[in-house]
């Protein structure tokens, strides 16, 4: 779990939090800190997610994330284009869509995952090194986690 946060304010409406993932590496999470009216929030795109099988089918040694709250994803590197979870298990922890992608920044934090959630609470996300990013949520909308990883494919999700 993230420990020792450090905090600062980017403009009225976000602010940046470092924090650390379960295995001891720092990452970066960019986070509301009031409610913006929903007019302001990032349409999006018609692609479509994973099927569950096809996303199951993909966790190889991940396939027993069957454990109280974690839902499989298979949250590929993409193309900074926003990907609808309708349907998918990430939609059953409020998450309503995502970006997955590199940031050509290898020297600070290589990869970006954008969501949206339409509710507050803990979220965390697994990649398939088995770390885990631990996001507080404390308003509903667009949220981001900056990180580095040797495989920074998201493989599961959690809402407590």
């Amino acid at each position: 779990m993230a420990s020792d946060q450090t905090t600062t304010s980017v403009g009225d409406n976000f602010e940046v939090k470092q924090a650390v993932s379960q295995n001891g590496v720092p990452f970066e999470v960019i986070a509301r800190k009031k409610e913006i009216p929903a007019e302001s929030e990032s349409a999006a795109e018609d692609t479509p997610a994973a099927s569950e099988a096809e996303t199951v089918a993909s966790l190889g040694n991940f396939a027993d994330i069957n454990v109280p709250y974690w839902k499989a994803a298979n949250w590929s590197v993409g193309d900074n284009k926003w990907v609808k979870t309708a349907n998918t298990p990430a939609a059953e922890v409020c998450i309503t869509q995502y970006k997955l992608y590199y940031n050509g920044c290898p020297n600070i934090f290589s990869y970006t995952l954008d969501f949206t959630v339409t509710s507050d609470g803990e979220c965390s996300f697994m990649d398939e090194t088995g770390d885990v990013y631990n996001v507080s949520i404390v308003y509903p909308g667009d949220h981001s986690v900056k990180y580095n990883s040797d495989k920074p494919t998201v493989v599961a999700v959690k809402r407590t």
